[in-house]
């Protein structure tokens, strides 16, 4: 089989390419989690016991090693170090089942990728798993390739950056704002007397209620310069300069102060498990963030651990779960990679100790409104390419891609290479006629 065939099966199979282009000391950081109610905490680098490393690459095919996320309790060197959860270890992309007999590149079937629907079914994973062999997969995102009528058109997934996450989820919650508005403006007035609204009318342009939404409730939220949430108390004070007027009042009318003093309103105000509560706890999580780059993918994904018959050091691999396509990627492909969106989802999924297995699964199924994506050149078809052109996003409407130079002269290296592969002759030298 020629080595585009080879290239062929790999594109047509689902999440066959990934990139990961961070050094293993900002992969690291960029892996930095926190448990609920609980301080962020820096996963170890363990490096694989056979001594293979990790190599950054803008085109990663099955075979490579890559980083991935296991709990610490699965090494008795770590385990013991209380800090630690979580170890960031290179292993192989493609499961090699311990119970295979030959060389770990004979493998008959593959298994860069999982069903999520048949895991538990097939032995190649199912034994796995039922011992703990719960990972995740990092990387900066996976190519999947669009069928259409000038050929297969390759697109590059990965998480949606947080500035687009916060503009859709303002629009999301745009009609849910108004309606809050109202409700709660409603609840306000309805434990007033009738002097207190009235006065309250006329003093409107200075008690005016915001909207306010879940997140934050009781605050007022601004954007920064960088996009970030500034949070400062506005609720409390309206109510307590409402709170002062019908103090300021009570010797005059004695219900005003009654009624005020009934609000339930002024009775949450500044007491703990308030309005506020929940924001507070927002905006310290916002504030502990100790990555300012792009978001990892993070992929559910099961491994196994292979022993060679000579006493040598073991083979850890991996298999990258998939499920059926949520509307991110239907569009694309009828599969995607079971997508882990949040601390707590990578924390329970690598938990095999506290998180029985039963329960871990429900969190393989699709994500929607997690993912972007763009289209990128032809040329990631080709695994050797080896090019930042990879990522870049390119114009569908123009004939022809264009390379930079860089990525002009790695396809012409590529294409001299396989032109030697034809004649049996070293790339750069003439064949002899």
């Amino acid at each position: 089989m020629g080595l585009g065939a080879i290239h062929c099966l790999v594109v047509f199979f689902m999440c066959g390419r990934t990139a990961c282009t961070l050094a293993p000391e900002d992969v690291v950081k960029a892996c930095c989690y926190q448990r609920t109610k609980g301080k962020r905490r820096r996963p170890l680098w363990k490096d694989a016991p056979g001594g293979q490393q990790y190599k950054t690459s803008y085109n990663m095919a099955p075979g490579s090693f890559s980083p991935v996320l296991v709990s610490s309790k699965h090494f008795k060197d770590v385990a013991s170090q209380s800090e630690v959860d979580h170890v960031i270890m290179p292993m192989k992309w493609g499961l090699v089942p311990r119970w295979h007999k030959d060389s770990p590149s004979k493998v008959s079937f593959k298994t860069s990728n999982c069903r999520g629907e048949s895991m538990l079914d097939k032995a190649t994973f199912k034994i796995p798993l039922q011992q703990g062999h719960r990972c995740v997969a990092i990387m900066d995102g996976f190519y999947e390739w669009k069928t259409t009528s000038s050929g297969k058109q390759p697109y590059f997934f990965q998480f949606t950056p947080r500035d687009l996450q916060m503009e859709n989820k303002s629009v999301h919650r745009k009609d849910e704002n108004l309606q809050f508005k109202s409700e709660n403006t409603a609840e306000l007035t309805s434990s007033l007397s009738h002097k207190d609204v009235k006065r309250l009318d006329q003093t409107k342009t200075e008690v005016k209620m915001e909207p306010l939404t879940e997140y934050n409730k009781g605050r007022k939220i601004s954007q920064n310069s960088h996009g970030e949430n500034d949070s400062k108390d506005i609720f409390n004070i309206k109510i307590s300069t409402m709170k002062q007027e019908c103090n300021s009042s009570s010797s005059n009318s004695s219900s005003s102060s009654s009624s005020c003093d009934n609000s339930p309103h002024f009775k949450n105000e500044n007491k703990s498990g308030g309005p506020t509560q929940e924001a507070d706890s927002i905006a310290e999580e916002e504030n502990t963030e100790s990555w300012s780059g792009h978001k990892l993918l993070t992929c559910a994904a099961v491994y196994d651990v292979w022993q060679p018959p000579h006493a040598s050091a073991p083979l850890y691999s991996y298999s990258i779960i998939t499920v059926a396509a949520s509307s991110d990627m239907s569009w694309c492909h009828h599969r995607m990679p079971a997508v882990l969106t949040t601390d707590q989802e990578i924390c329970d999924w690598l938990d095999f100790s506290t998180i029985p297995l039963t329960q871990a699964s429900s969190l393989i199924q699709p994500k929607s409104e997690c993912l972007t994506s763009h289209p990128v050149s032809k040329n990631v078809n080709n695994s050797h390419y080896q090019s930042q052109d990879c990522l870049k996003p390119v114009d569908l409407s123009e004939e022809k891609q264009k390379l930079s130079g860089s990525g002009q002269m790695m396809m012409n290296w590529l294409k001299r290479g396989q032109a030697s592969s034809t004649t049996g002759t070293a790339p750069g030298k003439k064949a002899k006629i």
